[in-house]
This record gives C-alpha cells, structure tokens and sequence, in this order.
C-alpha cells in the first residue's frame, strides 16, 4: 500500500535539482517507510542521504539514532 508513495517520491527525487527539496524528499521517505511500510532499511538509507546532503539536518539525525536503537544497529 506504502510502496507506491514512495515510487513516486523517489521519481520526484529524479527531477529536482534543489538541495533542501532532496533533503525534504529523503525525510519523506525515510517517514513513510519507517512508520507505514515497516521497512527501516529503506527508512535508515533515506536519513543517511539526507544527511549526505545536509549534515546538519537534526530530523533525519533524530530519526537514525531511534531507527538505529530499534533495530540493534550502530
């Protein structure tokens, strides 16, 4: 059911060429799958792009470190 939005936020990560709506879609993502879809492996992938191209960005460091404590990971 969750998999489609997430298509279709990938696809819109294809056409954009501005940095803070790559970070929104990759929070987007990271949301929808950790949350809906149940895959935090999509979820963790996601935070870590966006952080790729915002090191700063304390959403997606936040959300990592629960990802991270839920599933053992470090």
């Amino acid at each position: 059911m969750w998999g489609p939005l997430v298509q279709i936020l990938e696809r819109q990560l294809e056409i954009t060429d501005e940095a803070d709506r790559s970070v929104a879609l990759h929070l987007q993502i990271g949301e929808v799958s950790a949350r809906h879809a149940r895959d935090q492996g999509r979820a963790i992938a996601a935070y870590q792009q966006a952080l790729e191209l915002d090191p700063r960005c304390g959403e997606a460091l936040e959300a990592l470190e629960g990802l991270y404590e839920a599933t053992g990971e470090s």
